[in-house]
């Protein structure tokens, strides 16, 4: 039996490739990526660290399935009416800013804490309000989580 980690690896292996572009216009199996990420959902906690674990300081690798799987598990989490899922997973989010990541990772776990973070990450986020590489991602996540209340 597979380990978590390959799991998740093979699930995130299903994600889509971009086109040349870079964009996701072509070859999307609905379906199988629905179906992976549900299985990501499943996974929890544990599930969404390993996803985020697979994120790089950008240009230092390809991590573009995984930037794509986290989020549309975000998507995933938020379109599903379950609120408690979103607050775990925008709290998981928060755990992982500050410390040792890649500033170019943090910036993007602010962005998706944009997109679907709430309280539960606030005072993650301010407290990196004065860092002058993650200011900016910052104010808009607070704006926007200040905006959806």
């Amino acid at each position: 039996m597979a380990n978590t980690s390959e799991k998740l690896a093979d699930f995130v292996a299903r994600m889509p490739d971009p086109d040349e572009r870079g964009m996701y216009c072509t070859n999307i199996d609905k379906a199988k990526i629905e179906g992976a990420i549900a299985d990501i959902h499943n996974g929890g906690r544990e599930s969404i660290l390993g996803l985020i674990n697979m994120l790089v300081e950008p240009g230092k690798g390809d991590d573009v399935k995984a930037h794509y799987a986290l989020h549309c598990l975000g998507l995933h989490v938020c379109n599903n009416g379950d609120a408690r899922a979103r607050r775990r997973f925008g709290a998981v989010l928060a755990s992982q800013l500050g410390g040792d990541r890649p500033k170019g990772v943090q910036a993007y776990l602010i962005q998706e804490l944009q997109w679907f973070g709430g309280r539960e990450a606030v005072e993650k986020l301010t407290a990196l309000a004065g860092d002058k590489d993650l200011a900016q991602p910052v104010a808009m996540a607070l704006e926007a989580i200040q905006r959806t209340g």
